[in-house]
């Protein structure tokens, strides 16, 4: 490093000059910290990598607008919390699905409200109550109330 350790503002100054070394030594002082941070959150490969690297372009992005050189820690700490968080939002809205598997479990799905439909009209002719069942576990009622002797509506009532 070819810049004094202590010396926050000398390094920041010369880095949002454009100087490289400085550059150089603003990423391996603060790396760490935002490791740490990143590592709060459980982020691991990938996802660690694009907050480190989303980070960095933040702060050459922002660097002349830093008033204060010794707040960068704070800077950085935030930053890269806001990252961590964008990220992790951003991965609930986007879960992969397989279609296969979904259609599967829906079907499983399907089948217990068709039970529990059964059972809340117990000794009556299922699929009575079949519109206080949502979606296809209504139409499963109306066929099922179609059908002599349910088995659902038998194993039910006893």
């Amino acid at each position: 490093m070819g810049t004094s350790r202590g010396d926050n503002g000398v390094i920041v100054a010369a880095a949002a000059r454009g100087d490289q070394s400085a550059w150089n030594d603003l990423v391996e002082r603060y790396t760490p910290l935002a490791l740490s941070v990143i590592r709060r959150y459980r982020l691991a490969g990938h996802d660690a990598a694009d907050v480190n690297q989303t980070l960095w372009l933040r702060l050459v992005e922002h660097l002349h607008e830093i008033r204060d050189p010794q707040a960068l820690p704070k800077w950085i700490v935030t930053t890269t919390s806001n990252e961590c968080l964008r990220l992790l939002r951003s991965a609930r809205r986007t879960r992969p699905v397989d279609p296969l598997a979904a259609d599967l479990a829906g079907e499983a799905d399907q089948a217990e409200l068709h039970a529990s439909c059964c059972v809340r009209s117990s000794n009556r002719r299922c699929g009575r109550r079949s519109r206080s069942c949502p979606g296809t576990a209504r139409r499963s009622c109306r066929c099922w109330s179609l059908i002599r002797g349910c088995p659902m509506r038998r194993s039910a009532s006893g």
